[in-house]
């Protein structure tokens, strides 16, 4: 009932963009912010059809252009000796204006995006991290989707000063990593629902070369 295909005359897509940049630092922490502007054209994204058997058809196009605006912070903070946090935050505004297959449509929203990372270091090299993240609502040319939250949480434990280390993971603690996404064109209305599954991992690596 799908399927998906190339498209050899895709035109390049370019970006215009302005940004300033500030960092300030305090012995190991740190505050950093930007600002921003990127106009990007000839804007490529996936486009779906439906074709004479009634087939969806999806290929890269190059459906119109895009305004992003706004800004970022990000700070990494020592709350104890053994405790470090850091915590980074983006809103900006996100114009789209699609003009293919004789639309010209032009939508505006505002997206933003959290990461909160811990990580504590224990006794006997071992060490602990949790990762908490939301991604907001977001929009293409024909898609939208839901925004979601997630965690992940991990347990590391050093050998061989540092050089090697064991590290298991668990994705998605609270198992909140679930969407939904509709795409909605002329003759196609699909929704789909995204339900990750929580899952274990354990990952043993070695640094070559490690300085401290």
């Amino acid at each position: 009932y799908s399927y998906y295909k190339g498209n050899g005359n895709l035109l390049p897509m370019y970006s215009d963009a302005l940004e300033l940049n500030f960092r300030k630092t305090w012995g190991a922490d740190y505050l950093a912010a930007e600002i921003f502007s990127h106009h990007t054209k000839n804007l490529i994204q996936s486009y779906s059809r439906s074709d004479n058997e009634k087939r969806v058809v999806t290929t890269p196009e190059n459906v119109g252009s895009s305004w992003s605006t706004g800004g970022s912070v990000m700070t990494g903070v020592t709350v104890f000796k053994r405790w470090k946090t850091i915590l980074a935050l983006s809103l900006y505004s996100y114009s789209l204006k699609t003009t293919i297959d004789q639309l010209n449509e032009h939508e505006t929203q505002f997206v933003s995006s959290t990461r909160w990372q811990n990580t504590v270091e224990l006794p006997n090299a071992f060490g602990l991290k949790l990762d908490l993240n939301y991604n907001s609502p977001s929009i293409s040319s024909q898609n939208r989707t839901d925004g979601y939250f997630y965690s992940d949480f991990s347990l590391k434990k050093g050998f061989k000063d540092d050089a090697w280390a064991l590290t298991l993971v668990v994705s998605d603690v609270f198992n909140t990593k679930k969407y939904g996404n509709r795409l909605s064109t002329e003759g196609i209305d699909i929704h789909t629902n995204f339900d990750m599954t929580r899952y274990l991992s354990v990952k043993l690596s070695y640094t070559l070369n490690n300085q401290k």
